[in-house]
């Protein structure tokens, strides 16, 4: 039985935890990010700092997250797993699992944010346009 546990939990981290795109060099969370949160029933609540920018003529990502709690929760990682970044319509990455976890939201501002390259070119328009951090799935089962 745990064998089967075991084998179920790797194949849920082998889908789940798959980078959407290459790693790059981290980046410092500055006031260049987009700030946003996602608060529960409960009042516990998950930040999140995001920035979209050029990478080598690519669309490039990097994020931080943290909890209110600082506790680690399953939901929250469920919560984590569904989140996607958008650019004018356009899916950038399809989960932000890759974002790294920080402490608390105080630390969030100056942590380093992991960063991916994804295979999405780059225009200028970019610049100018808002990304937005989307919720995939809107149902958590605890």
């Amino acid at each position: 039985m745990k064998s089967i546990l075991a084998l179920g939990l790797a194949a849920l981290c082998l889908s789940g935890c798959v980078s959407p795109g290459d790693a790059i060099s981290p980046r410092e969370v500055t006031r260049d990010f987009e700030f946003d949160s996602i608060r529960w029933n409960s009042g516990e609540a998950v930040y999140f700092a995001h920035h979209v920018f050029e990478d080598g003529g690519k669309v490039a990502v990097c994020g931080s997250w943290a909890e209110s709690s600082g506790a680690v929760d399953t939901l929250n990682f469920e919560l984590v797993s569904s989140m996607a970044v958008d650019m004018a319509g356009r899916r950038l990455v399809h989960s932000v699992v890759f974002f790294r976890k920080v402490a608390t939201p105080e630390d969030l501002f100056g942590s380093s944010a992991s960063c991916v390259r994804t295979d999405v070119d780059w225009t200028p328009e970019m610049e100018r346009t808002p990304q937005e951090l989307k919720m995939t799935r809107r149902r958590f089962a605890a």
